[in-house]
């Protein structure tokens, strides 16, 4: 099997990033679909190699994440690198807030 055309360098040094971002750029659909992509959540995708922790799903999530919702919780502990107990951390659940009378997110990972 042939290896899927190269991404535009702008998503490519990233492990998570926008469909909307990468079409804008130049990616085709179809190389959105390749093998070496995972789709973490819909709008987004994440390089299948990338080792897939909290921190890669909240880039995932934040990559298509409306303006009104914000990450909280242990979710934004881990990104503002706040220690936590290891079981905390290999939680792979995200934790996503919303302004007050804004939509609730779906159910993410």
């Amino acid at each position: 099997m042939p290896s899927p055309a190269p991404l535009p360098a702008q998503v490519a040094r990233r492990g998570a990033f926008s469909v909307r971002q990468a079409i804008e750029l130049g990616a085709t659909r179809r190389r959105l679909e390749a093998s070496d992509l995972t789709i973490p959540f819909r709008g987004s995708r994440l390089r299948a190699d990338d080792p897939g922790g909290a921190l890669a799903l909240a880039a995932a999530y934040a990559a298509r994440m409306p303006p009104t919702q914000f990450f909280s919780h242990t979710t934004a502990a881990l990104i503002n690198g706040i220690p936590l107990p290891t079981a905390v951390e290999a939680d792979r659940r995200l934790h996503v807030s919303v302004l007050a009378g804004d939509a609730q997110p779906g159910s993410a990972a």
